[in-house]
């Protein structure tokens, strides 16, 4: 497999489940099943003509979760889980993503009860993009303002430190530890200082 994403229940029973593309360009559903993985469902080809996945949370307000993805020519596309560990038609998000080399949905970073969008582009800054609830988001907001390509696998992992607002995790090249990045809950979804959780050298962040 090339990409794994975990990022909640896609068909309401309650347990996390796990997206999974291999390197024929072929997506595959595992359903969790509280211990384990249970038996995996293709949900196509093609998706090797995507550069980016990422499991979204509900973007569109209907109690499902979604899936965002950018494809080779730089367009965001969304889409709308339908419950049942699948997708419904996709959704156009617009052009220009070529710039950004990662994607992470990283929870509701500004408290509005909406799921949101954290990315990272070729120069090192990282950007929020607050959704809308409507499957699409609003204005963006420049959260970091340089050195973020040292950092990799950022991901999203929930309220980490307890204090109610989803956080992010991060591998740094250069100190080989795992990173720490605090949500604030402020309404341009800026982060707070980073803290180091524990050593990487060994590790992986799949989300």
């Amino acid at each position: 497999m090339t990409q794994l994403l975990r990022h909640g229940d896609y068909n309401a029973d309650g347990k996390e489940d796990v997206f999974a593309r291999d390197k024929a360009g072929a997506l595959w559903f595992y359903p969790g099943t509280g211990s384990a993985l249970g038996t995996r469902t293709g949900l196509g080809g093609g998706w090797n003509g995507m550069r980016d996945l990422a499991a979204a949370g509900d973007l569109t307000g209907d109690g499902k979760r979604d899936l965002l993805a950018v494809d080779t020519a730089g367009a965001l596309w969304m889409y709308p889980g339908n419950g049942k560990g699948s997708f419904g038609t996709r959704k156009s998000l617009g052009g220009g993503w070529q710039v950004m080399n990662e994607l992470v949905g990283a929870g509701d970073m500004n408290s509005d009860h909406l799921s949101d969008l954290v990315t990272r582009d070729t120069s090192g800054r990282l950007w929020f993009y607050p959704g809308n609830g409507r499957g699409a988001f609003g204005a963006r907001s420049l959260i970091g303002t340089g050195g973020w390509n040292g950092l990799k696998e950022l991901a999203g992992i929930g309220d980490y430190n307890g204090d109610g607002h989803p956080d992010l995790l991060a591998h740094s090249h250069v100190s080989n530890y795992t990173r720490l990045y605090p949500g604030t809950g402020a309404k341009d979804g800026r982060i707070g200082p980073a803290r180091d959780v524990g050593n990487a050298s060994d590790a992986h962040l799949v989300f």
